[in-house]
């Protein structure tokens, strides 16, 4: 749980997280902190339970973020088209290219 903590507190990647997890002694890889994130990053703000959403550049820093109070197809799409209208570009051989294709469309 520490890593879901620090990854919504500080700009950390998951492969960041990762490597400080083995600085500490334990292998965990970056996919299951992912996991880790999507399952427990619910934050409640204003009485309302509402879930993380964080657009990060191939450096791993956050370019945006969004809170909504659901995590599914519609609020991942939302989100991308509000990263792609604010900042513009994404790189096109990322994993997010078929996203943007989709949204395009």
């Amino acid at each position: 749980m520490r890593c879901v903590r620090w990854y919504l507190r500080y700009s950390l990647s998951y492969p960041d997280l990762e490597e400080m997890m083995a600085e500490r002694g334990l292998s965990v890889d970056h996919s299951t902190i992912a996991r880790w994130v999507s399952r427990y990053a619910r934050l409640r703000v204003g009485g309302t339970w509402m879930y993380l959403y964080r657009a990060l550049d191939s450096e791993g820093n956050t370019i945006d973020f969004m809170l909504s109070p659901y995590r599914d197809r519609i609020a991942a799409k939302h989100f991308l088209q509000l990263a792609l209208w604010r900042v513009g570009i994404f790189d096109r051989e990322s994993s997010t290219s078929m996203g943007i294709q989709h949204i395009r469309r």
